[in-house]
């Protein structure tokens, strides 16, 4: 899935307005992979063509040998073929394993450029939280995402005589339904799912086939990276990526802040030096789920460090991040002597909007050889350590200005989070958003959990503020 920054004069305005409102510094921004567990990633080819189906011996992923442990597993993909088809996952072992799958959000959209592609229904069911909704755009959309009771969790024994289990039998178990086909061209799926591996060692593949054909049946042989579109000196389409992170399907950044009598006003934003490849920006309004590398516009305000790095092995090793070019064949026009698969980019200190003057890759730019990554799927989690030391209440929000499908969940001193959505595809305005709020009671010190997740189908480049301000 492509990030599609769609944030070009509005994130200019709104850098600008952020130098002009009442700022207070908390110091570095740095998120750190969270520990104790791992993410998958599977969105490539994002179009299903009919070479990319088990009937022609392909997977469209494969993991050998899990270790045990816990993973978070998200799939996007269209279906490119002129007939109905699922994407399934499998689930196997040449000896004897054991997996229980704890979580799990599946969704197939009805509608082109549907509110509905953000997936939220799909994320509701993971998350066992209803989402509120305020922007409700049509019967798609609607104003609150309750999740269905499942079935779940499943412990699955993978041994002598059925080796292997198919998501789609886990799936019709817990929601006790028919698995949903991918029916017309263009037609989308977004699969997350939590699972463990507590014994053994089992493999992991996605798979598409035709509907009616025998899953059991399949001899494939291959799930290779592919790299689905072509890129060249005047096209900066950026190839789709899968992998798996060593780390899980989040991000966390601590931040220590204290309220004192002599706040500049009483209504601020938090500021922060964000550090990336191009330096270091102090900023209120800090932009996530975006490559720095990949967008000419607001590459200085985003934390490198929000950034997950994915690798994917089909017999080459294939590494997905900030650092790299994503590119498995030389761009259009440019010879095969002197490219290097998947290579490190070049003059990395050099903005994505600068013509690269030497190397390889000389009169491109950067944007049209790095990986446009909108981190879908991975939290981005703020625990925010408040203390007041001021007679006054004091609130805090979290805001953003975003068009795209993000899922904002907010809890405070341990409650259980509630769960917002602060926008969806379609909206042609961005909608302000403004979270719910938490209070500061005078002389304690409260801890906000903040959880930011872009879920999938929707355009990356988040701009996120941390917003204080006295209650009167």
């Amino acid at each position: 899935m492509r990030a599609k920054t769609a944030l070009l004069l509005l994130l200019m305005i709104l850098l600008v307005y952020s130098a002009a409102c009442a700022e207070e510094s908390a110091g570095a921004l740095n998120f750190v992979p969270r520990n104790g567990g791992r993410f998958i990633y599977s969105s490539n080819p994002e179009n299903i063509l009919d070479e990319n189906l088990a009937e022609s011996g392909s997977m469209l992923d494969n993991y050998n040998s899990l270790d045990m442990g816990t993973y978070t597993y998200m799939a996007w993909y269209h279906n490119g073929t002129d007939g109905k088809i699922r994407a399934d996952v499998l689930f196997n072992t040449l000896d004897r394993a054991e997996i229980r799958v704890n979580r799990l959000g599946l969704q197939v959209f009805p509608l082109k450029n549907s509110p509905a592609w953000t997936g939220l229904q799909a994320y509701a069911n993971f998350l066992g939280s209803p989402i509120e909704n305020p922007f409700d755009a049509d019967e798609n959309n609607p104003p609150r995402y309750d999740p269905k009771e499942l079935d779940l969790p499943q412990t699955i024994t993978l041994a002598e005589p059925k080796r292997s289990v198919w998501l789609s039998d886990i799936y019709e178990s817990a929601f006790g339904a028919d698995y949903p086909l991918m029916t017309d061209f263009n037609t989308p799926i977004y699969i997350i799912m939590e699972f463990e591996v507590l014994s053994g060692s089992p493999s992991l593949s996605t798979i598409a086939y035709r509907a009616g054909s025998d899953k059991t049946s399949f001899l494939i042989s291959s799930a290779p990276y592919v790299q689905d579109v072509e890129v060249s000196k005047t096209s900066s389409a950026s190839p789709t990526w899968k992998g798996i992170a060593e780390a899980a399907a989040a991000a966390d950044a601590d931040i220590d802040y204290t309220i004192d009598e002599n706040e500049p006003s009483d209504a601020f934003s938090l500021s922060f030096d964000v550090n990336g490849p191009f330096g270091s920006t102090e900023t209120s309004k800090w932009i996530t789920h975006l490559n720095p590398q990949n967008d000419i516009f607001a590459f200085r305000s985003v934390p490198e460090s929000s950034m997950s790095a994915f690798e994917y092995n089909d017999g080459s090793l294939w590494r997905f991040d900030t650092r790299s070019a994503p590119l498995r064949v030389p761009p259009d026009g440019l010879p095969d002597q002197g490219f290097e698969p998947n290579g490190p980019l070049p003059d990395l200190s050099l903005p994505p909007g600068d013509i690269i003057q030497n190397g390889y890759f000389k009169g491109m730019k950067k944007q049209q050889i790095s990986l446009s990554q909108g981190n879908y799927s991975l939290a981005n989690i703020y625990n925010l350590l408040i203390t007041n030391n001021t007679d006054d209440v004091w609130k805090i929000n979290y805001r953003t200005d975003s068009a795209s499908g993000v899922v904002v969940g907010v809890s405070a001193n341990g409650e259980r989070p509630v769960y917002t959505s602060a926008g969806s595809l379609g909206f042609k305005a961005f909608p302000r958003f403004v979270g719910p709020t938490v209070e500061i009671p005078p002389r304690e010190t409260v801890r906000v959990i903040i959880t930011v997740t872009l879920t999938t189908g929707d355009n990356g480049g988040i701009t996120n503020e941390l917003f204080l301000s006295r209650k009167y």
